[in-house]
């Protein structure tokens, strides 16, 4: 398990950057430099000229990055597929949802949708929680934890505050992005005060 551990900090990790280049992206406007997908301007990799053009670095860098966290995820679906239970399936659902990410954000350029834009968003943010959920359970602090001292009850406590926690934060992310891809002046609102919920 140490090396699924590994690689599923290091799929965590290199998610956050991709998040905040694409956030970059949607900020200058730059999400249709490309008019085609998978390829930039017909070329699989690094069209001429996209280093020289703001628009098209910001967008094909973060297509690169999208490709080194596909590679990361189908080694985190390969070296956790021995485990079985949880960790198999967890390793497998960050594959899956690292592709549907990659399609979704494709089917963004193709159908040229703002829909998909906030769906792309929110969804890569839950690839992130996927694949944290998956680096803890592959550690060796959690593996190795004495859960049985802790009572039955304060297990389904916290499993019902996760829960909770969970759909709040999903709530802010839905609101935020509707307020950044259409500037909705209530999603503002509501994006203010939900975080003191959230919170």
């Amino acid at each position: 398990r140490p090396v699924a551990h590994r690689f599923a900090f290091l799929t965590a990790a290199a998610i956050v950057p991709l998040i905040l280049v694409g956030a970059g992206v949607t900020s200058k406007e730059a999400g249709m430099a490309f008019p085609d997908w998978p390829t930039s301007d017909s070329h699989l990799l690094n069209p001429p000229g996209w280093l020289s053009n703001n628009a098209k670095l910001w967008e094909h860098g973060h297509r690169l990055l999208g490709w080194f966290v596909g590679m990361l995820a189908i080694g985190l679906a390969a070296v956790t597929w021995r485990s079985g239970g949880w960790i198999r399936a967890c390793g497998v659902g960050v594959l899956v949802a690292i592709v549907v990410q990659g399609v979704m954000g494709g089917l963004r350029v193709r159908e040229v949708s703002t829909e998909l834009a906030l769906l792309h968003g929110v969804w890569g943010q839950l690839c992130f929680c996927l694949a944290c959920i998956t680096a803890l359970l592959t550690s060796r602090r959690w593996t190795e934890s004495d859960r049985e001292r802790i009572s039955a009850h304060r297990v389904v406590m916290f499993r019902r505050s996760c829960l909770a926690a969970t759909v709040f934060v999903v709530v802010q992310l839905i609101v935020g992005g509707i307020y950044r891809h259409f500037e909705a002046q209530w999603a503002l609102v509501g994006h203010i005060f939900w975080a003191v919920a959230v919170v």
